[in-house]
């Protein structure tokens, strides 16, 4: 045996879920990729017309929006300003103004530095102004010819800070290597070779080009392994308290049907039938279907189920219980949780 596999130990519960070992093999054609926190730039803008008073030789500004008769909202200009922090740059466009006294055009425009905002009046510094008079420091509102706007840019970090991988399957979803065949679904745990840890299952999806497309609660390396072959196992929380035999190579798989009732409350594909058991509560019924496929609702055009229908259904779904308790479900076929003896490739034996 390779120095790179050890047997791992028996399966630890995380965050109270009794996880168990359903399925084991070996998978070529991944591939993963870190998904990356990405900043995302947001542009904003606010117009409104403010008196603005120039001083230290032009440097400075105090943009005063606190005139009474001013259309745009306190609570809007102070939304807009409130964003920005000290230090930040923004900028103002239709900037220009008429002097009708002096028969001058003078412009505004330009970038400035935010340095604190009171009483709707800003204090800035000036970066740069397209137009002023040094003679002169107020610039009315009522000279404006257009009504300014303010903008600025800011970033917006990601919220979500947990890491996450997506692991590529570009074998896709009806080869045996393939989280499809191995009967997993959001929520399930997977231990990748080389890894030794478990992470959860948090996307399942399909691309455009076919590939099956996972989602981990966990950061790998990215790393194409296309041509490597990777071991691969899945857990799953056993929601029972049944002793159950299972055999993680198991390659015999159905449909899932669990039932409340005589009614159908899950189904789902792909499943052995220990995996299967294993899934479902002490209180629901279970019908195992050996190379069976669930029905999709979404892709069969039906009428409202009549009351008659509704008992049918759970009249042939009592006798279907019935035929298998007396064949797949039969307790003396019952027995205790294996110990997977198949190797994964670590390096330590830490599990979460």
């Amino acid at each position: 045996m390779s120095a790179n596999y050890i047997k791992p130990r028996t399966t630890k519960q995380k965050s109270g879920k009794n996880l168990v070992l359903a399925r084991t093999g070996l998978f070529y054609g991944l591939q993963y990729y870190p998904v990356k926190e990405e900043k995302n730039s947001i542009n904003r803008g606010i117009t409104s017309t403010p008196n603005f008073l120039f001083y230290d030789n032009n440097t400075k500004v105090i943009i005063d929006f606190s005139d009474f008769k001013n259309v745009t909202s306190r609570q809007e200009i102070e939304s807009f300003w409130k964003l920005i922090q000290a230090g930040m740059s923004f900028t103002v466009v239709n900037g220009e103004l008429y002097n009708q006294t002096k028969s001058t055009t003078y412009d505004v425009s330009g970038t400035y530095v935010f340095r604190k905002i009171e009483n709707l009046v800003i204090h800035a510094d000036v970066t740069t102004v397209t137009s002023i008079d040094t003679k002169i420091n107020l610039y009315s509102k009522t000279e404006f010819t257009n009504t300014p706007n303010f903008e600025f840019s800011y970033i917006i970090s990601p919220s979500i800070q947990q890491k996450k991988t997506k692991i590529y399957n570009k074998l896709g979803p009806h080869s045996k290597n393939s989280f499809t065949f191995f009967g997993a679904t959001v929520g399930d745990y997977i231990q990748i070779q080389n890894y030794n840890i478990r992470y959860q299952i948090l996307e399942m999806a399909i691309d455009s080009e076919g590939k099956e497309i996972i989602t981990i609660d966990g950061l790998l390396t990215e790393e194409d392994r296309t041509s490597s072959k990777t071991f691969v196992a899945l857990y799953i929380e056993k929601k029972n308290t049944k002793d159950i035999e299972i055999n993680p190579a198991d390659e015999i798989i159905g449909s899932c049907t669990a039932l409340t009732n005589g009614l159908t409350v899950l189904c789902l594909n792909n499943q052995t039938q220990s995996q299967c058991l294993c899934r479902l509560n002490d209180t629901e019924e279970v019908l195992f279907n050996v190379d069976g496929q669930c029905v999709d609702p979404t892709t069969t055009e039906t009428s409202p189920p009549t009351s008659t229908d509704l008992l049918t259904d759970i009249a042939q779904n009592l006798v279907n219980i019935i035929n298998k308790k007396q064949t797949a479900f039969n307790s003396s076929t019952v027995g205790t949780v294996s110990s997977f003896n198949n190797p994964l490739s670590a390096s330590s034996n830490r599990m979460f």
